[in-house]
């Protein structure tokens, strides 16, 4: 990690353009370097653009199936989760039962 250069696209994104473009330098030579730079400038003016999103937006037609198969697993993980759980519950009693009547015959007969 120490030999990596820092990322260009977040320097730029920090106000740090001059050491963006040493790195860029550093890694393409000056003609490349120029054309990323005018790249990543414009990528992120296009991705400061406001956009307002609503809740409602997430169960647009586009997102809906997206949504429904996200709903259905964590709901079928959470679902399993609980069956092992119960399952193990009942052995863990069961054993601590025969426990408890074995150390009860002990001290009592």
């Amino acid at each position: 990690m120490f030999f990596v250069p820092n990322s260009p696209r977040w320097l730029f994104n920090n106000h740090k353009p001059d050491l963006a473009k040493e790195v860029l330098i550093s890694i393409h030579g000056e003609e490349k370097a120029e054309i990323e730079t005018k790249s990543i400038i414009k990528n992120i003016e296009s991705n400061n653009v406001n956009v307002k999103t609503k809740f409602s937006d997430l169960f647009s037609p586009a997102l809906r199936y997206i949504m429904g198969v996200g709903l259905f697993l964590g709901y079928y993980n959470k679902s399993q989760g609980l069956m092992q759980y119960i399952f193990m519950q009942h052995q863990f009693l069961n054993k601590l039962e025969l426990e408890l009547m074995l150390h009860f015959r002990r001290v009592f007969y």
